[in-house]
């Protein structure tokens, strides 16, 4: 039995990672072609989460808790359909979860894209071309703004190749880049590290470090 169970962790693994570094790293958490529909299964995972109580996917709970807060409502309430007909629906008190979660991830994510806004500390303190570089900015967040980047994303969207682009369309020198990526990124993984206090978690981390 545990080869099977280990064999399962490794795959659920594959696709929900338990670290910012490998969210970041997978692409299918970035821009395009990011789906929050397609992970509709996290409720069961989460569901499997508390029946089994093993701290790998305990582990898992905060990511797990944050894809299912992008869900929209009728996924996020009916839940998901099992083979034999019933659905797999969130507990009561996981659904208060992300309802509440929903308007402080979505301030976080507010926070998160001003970094990559027209501002002086979001530009290279070695920037040689300053006004070029403040422009580009600009541009970068007029197309933002017009595309409806910012909208469409989440706080924990991967935007780099979106903004790497934009950078060099627009002029953006490789240091206000590369700032700009790394001031983005450090954003998001305090957003992630905050992921337990936001769903409330604290009692089943410490429930897995005992464990």
């Amino acid at each position: 039995m545990q080869p099977l169970y280990e064999e399962a962790v490794y795959r659920i693994t594959e696709n929900y990672p338990a670290t910012f570094k490998s969210f970041r790293a997978m692409e299918h958490f970035m821009l395009d072609p990011f789906n929050p529909a397609q992970h509709v299964g996290v409720i069961f995972l989460i569901n499997a989460a508390r029946r089994l109580q093993t701290p790998e996917l305990i582990e898992l709970l905060p990511v797990l808790f944050y894809l299912c807060c992008l869900l929209d409502g009728p996924s996020l309430a009916d839940g998901i359909s099992r083979e034999n007909g019933t659905m797999e629906k969130l507990s009561t008190e996981d659904l208060r979860r992300c309802i509440s979660a929903k308007e402080e991830l979505l301030q976080a994510n507010g926070g998160a894209t001003q970094r990559l806004g027209p501002f002086t500390g979001n530009m290279a303190e070695d920037c040689k071309s300053t006004d070029a570089c403040m422009s580009a900015l600009i541009l970068i967040t007029r197309d933002a703004l017009e595309t409806d980047i910012f909208a469409a994303c989440d706080a924990l969207t991967v935007l780099d190749p979106w903004v790497t682009e934009e950078g060099a369309k627009h002029g953006l020198c490789r240091r206000c880049t590369e700032t700009l990526l790394t001031r983005y990124c450090e954003a998001q993984e305090t957003i992630w590290e905050s992921l337990v206090d936001i769903f409330e978690l604290e009692d089943d981390v410490r429930v897995a470090d005992r464990l």
